[in-house]
Protein backbone atom coordinates (compact mmCIF):
# COMPACT_ATOMS: atom_id res chain seq x y z
CA UNK A 1 0.00 0.00 0.00
CA UNK A 2 1.06 3.77 -0.93
CA UNK A 3 2.39 5.05 1.84
CA UNK A 4 0.17 8.86 1.48
CA UNK A 5 -3.04 6.27 1.52
CA UNK A 6 -1.95 4.71 4.24
CA UNK A 7 -1.45 7.93 6.41
CA UNK A 8 -4.62 9.50 5.38
CA UNK A 9 -5.53 6.30 7.09
CA UNK A 10 -4.18 6.48 9.95
CA UNK A 11 -5.64 10.22 10.12
CA UNK A 12 -9.12 9.05 10.15
CA UNK A 13 -8.32 6.17 12.69
CA UNK A 14 -7.22 9.45 14.98
CA UNK A 15 -9.79 11.95 13.74
CA UNK A 16 -13.10 10.02 13.28
CA UNK A 17 -12.29 7.42 15.55
CA UNK A 18 -11.76 9.32 18.79
CA UNK A 19 -15.08 11.48 17.71
CA UNK A 20 -16.94 8.99 16.74
CA UNK A 21 -15.79 6.27 19.23
CA UNK A 22 -15.25 3.49 16.57
CA UNK A 23 -11.31 3.71 16.29
CA UNK A 24 -11.09 -0.15 17.03
CA UNK A 25 -13.02 -0.72 14.24
CA UNK A 26 -11.21 1.70 11.86
CA UNK A 27 -7.32 -0.21 12.91
CA UNK A 28 -8.85 -3.60 11.85
CA UNK A 29 -10.25 -2.04 8.92
CA UNK A 30 -6.60 -0.82 7.95
CA UNK A 31 -5.34 -4.16 9.56
CA UNK A 32 -7.50 -6.06 7.28
CA UNK A 33 -6.44 -3.92 4.25
CA UNK A 34 -2.87 -4.74 4.45
CA UNK A 35 -1.64 -1.91 6.25
CA UNK A 36 1.41 -2.29 8.70
CA UNK A 37 4.21 -0.29 10.10
CA UNK A 38 6.17 -0.42 6.89
CA UNK A 39 3.93 1.49 5.05
CA UNK A 40 4.61 4.33 6.52
CA UNK A 41 7.43 6.61 5.56
CA UNK A 42 7.60 8.85 8.22
CA UNK A 43 8.72 7.97 11.90
CA UNK A 44 5.75 10.04 13.57
CA UNK A 45 3.45 7.88 11.33
CA UNK A 46 5.12 4.59 12.55
CA UNK A 47 4.89 5.86 16.07
CA UNK A 48 1.39 6.71 16.02
CA UNK A 49 0.42 3.43 14.02
CA UNK A 50 1.90 1.41 16.67
CA UNK A 51 0.62 3.15 19.81
CA UNK A 52 -2.93 2.38 17.69
CA UNK A 53 -1.89 -0.98 17.84
CA UNK A 54 -0.23 -1.65 21.34
CA UNK A 55 -3.49 0.58 22.78
CA UNK A 56 -6.12 -1.77 21.23
CA UNK A 57 -3.93 -4.78 22.36
CA UNK A 58 -4.53 -3.89 25.96
CA UNK A 59 -8.18 -3.44 25.25
CA UNK A 60 -8.82 0.28 25.13
CA UNK A 61 -10.19 2.60 22.64
CA UNK A 62 -8.02 4.09 20.27
CA UNK A 63 -8.91 7.52 21.00
CA UNK A 64 -7.30 11.21 19.69
CA UNK A 65 -6.28 12.66 22.91
CA UNK A 66 -4.81 9.07 24.23
CA UNK A 67 -3.00 8.31 20.70
CA UNK A 68 -1.27 11.51 20.64
CA UNK A 69 -0.44 11.91 24.46
CA UNK A 70 1.42 8.57 24.18
CA UNK A 71 3.15 8.83 20.85
CA UNK A 72 4.75 12.43 22.29
CA UNK A 73 5.83 10.22 25.73
CA UNK A 74 7.77 7.63 22.69
CA UNK A 75 9.28 10.67 21.07
CA UNK A 76 7.39 11.79 18.24
CA UNK A 77 8.27 14.82 16.74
Amino acid sequence: MKSKQAESTLLAIIIQGGQQGVGNQLLSEAEESGITTECFTDHNCQTIWEVCKSTEAKGRPVEETEILTSAQAKGMD
